[in-house]
């Protein structure tokens, strides 16, 4: 194990606990599991080794092996394929990376509570370790349809051993083709996911070229409010590795799968100790509690679209539309917070059934896992002495109070925030109606930032569009298309 910068290992522990993780594995991750024949899963170098020696039938003494052992992976399947034959390469591949058996800390890792897997292995591996119900395995170009509250994706971009008919992607070709193949869903969602959400890279080594390419799109929307955090897990990382990972702001951590698998042991028994730490307080809600209590929720179907009020399992569970306005408050929010420590208060007004309730509760979560401590106010009566002095004793500095239907405790929200501690921030997320909000605005007009959003003013055309295509690509997420799916999106926009 290298030095490793205790910094960059909370920024780490924050989003494996709170930011629900995707996790990425390469060849890497195989490392000691043992195949159907009882031999260990061979690495990148091992796996060369024997296509030269075992495939091509060429003995280390000769002159050619060398050559095809400096080539990449890639190249040397591409020579495989034209001198024996692309079927005897996969029926080769398939004896050796195949009824994989795992090692413990294998477990550890596979069994966490990733939001979604992604993997250039085509070994099984990765479904011998978890129960058969927890996976839905992507291999195949199109969707495969799953149960989203019971179980978890599992893409593997380069094709599977138990997908023969499939393709397999090892060879340069393979990789090309990939890249060019817009319409297979596994490499359009990884695409969409490296822009938006947090990344664990295990056992990769960045050099398909395919793979380059999509972390230069992660690189080219950098700013954007949804860009989440990468964290590359590498033993022993090169000056090259950790130059390409810096240049996209990610985060080079130097263990090796076991070390990581007993940091993540470590890190699951004492969540619950954390969890249950005293944060709580009459008249609110501690998120993070929700948190854990109902992130575990399994066949969850929401009744937020026949009009019901927002629970924070359907924004847990993403029912929630996406809306462009409440994407630039958020990226205004964290703008603000990262250069600023004076307070902040963001007021959110809109009328009645506008979606304010569900914005809030969405804004919460976001904030949450950027690290904020967020409270949900569900009291009659806002003490705002009470919560004051609560927010003294607790050990953070930054902190998040969401209030719907706030603009009657506007005059105590003033008195919070001027008498908030110095060595603390606290953000106020805050919703209410047009009239009441412009009644009672003068009280929030002081020293501290203060953000004002009217729903569905200003709007633009083209967000106007881009929120009506998240909410026909919502609805058909959750199956809610009905006659509506057999059409295009912009026609499904265009008949809404």
């Amino acid at each position: 194990m290298g030095q490793i910068d205790e910094n960059v290992i909370k920024k780490l522990d924050r989003v494996l606990l709170k930011g629900s993780p995707i996790l990425f594995t390469g060849a890497g991750f195989s490392k000691f599991a043992i195949n159907g024949d009882g031999e260990t899963v061979p690495d990148g170098y091992q796996l060369k080794k024997a296509l030269i020696e075992k495939l091509l039938l060429i003995d280390e003494s000769e002159p050619d092996f060398s050559e095809l052992m400096d080539s990449s992976l890639s190249d040397l399947c591409s020579y495989c394929e034209s001198e024996k034959g692309v079927d005897t390469l996969r029926d080769y591949l398939n004896s050796v990376l195949s009824g994989c058996k795992p090692q413990p800390f294998h477990k550890i890792i596979a069994n966490f509570d990733w939001k979604k897997v992604y993997t250039t292995n085509i070994d099984d591996l990765f479904e011998n370790t978890r129960t058969v119900d927890s996976l839905a395995v992507q291999n195949r170009e199109r969707l495969v349809s799953y149960t989203r509250a019971k179980s978890i994706e599992y893409i593997k971009l380069h094709g599977c051993v138990r997908n023969p008919s499939g393709s397999i992607v090892f060879s340069r070709q393979d990789y090309i083709d990939s890249l060019l193949n817009s319409r297979d869903y596994r490499f359009s969602s990884f695409a969409t996911d490296m822009q938006r959400e947090n990344f664990v890279f295990l056992g990769f080594e960045m050099d398909e070229i395919n793979l380059d390419y999509y972390l230069s799109l992660y690189e080219a929307v950098q700013g954007h409010s949804s860009n989440g955090q990468l964290f590359f897990v590498k033993p022993k990382p090169s000056l090259i590795f950790k130059n390409k990972i810096k240049r996209i702001n990610g985060y080079v951590i130097d263990w090796t799968a076991e070390e990581f698998a007993d940091h993540l042991s470590s890190l699951v028994e004492n969540k619950q100790d954390a969890v249950t730490q005293n944060y709580q307080i009459d008249g609110f809600r501690f998120l993070d509690g929700i948190y854990h209590n109902e992130i575990s929720f399994k066949g969850y179907n929401s009744d937020l679209y026949i009009g019901k009020n927002p629970l924070w399992k359907d924004i847990f569970f993403d029912w929630d539309f996406i809306n462009p306005q409440i994407d630039s408050l958020i990226s205004s929010i964290l703008s603000t917070t990262s250069k600023s420590a004076r307070n902040l208060i963001a007021a959110i007004i809109g009328k009645a059934i506008s979606g304010k309730s569900v914005y809030l509760k969405r804004i919460g979560l976001t904030l949450y896992k950027e690290g904020f401590v967020v409270y949900d106010f569900v009291g009659r009566r806002f003490d705002y002495w009470a919560f004051l002095q609560h927010c003294k004793k607790i050990e953070e500095n930054k902190i998040v109070l969401l209030m719907d239907n706030a603009s009657f405790f506007y005059n105590a929200i003033k008195n919070l925030l001027n008498k908030f501690p110095a060595n603390k921030q606290i953000v106020i997320i805050s919703t209410s109606r047009p009239y009441f909000h412009n009644r009672k605005r003068y009280n929030l007009i002081s020293e501290y930032n203060f953000i004002e959003l009217y729903l569905g003013e200003n709007l633009r055309m083209k967000d106007k569009e881009l929120f009506s295509k998240n909410i026909a690509k919502k609805l058909d997420e959750k199956g809610f298309l009905g006659n509506l799916k057999a059409d295009s999106i912009d026609e499904r926009v265009k008949k809404s």
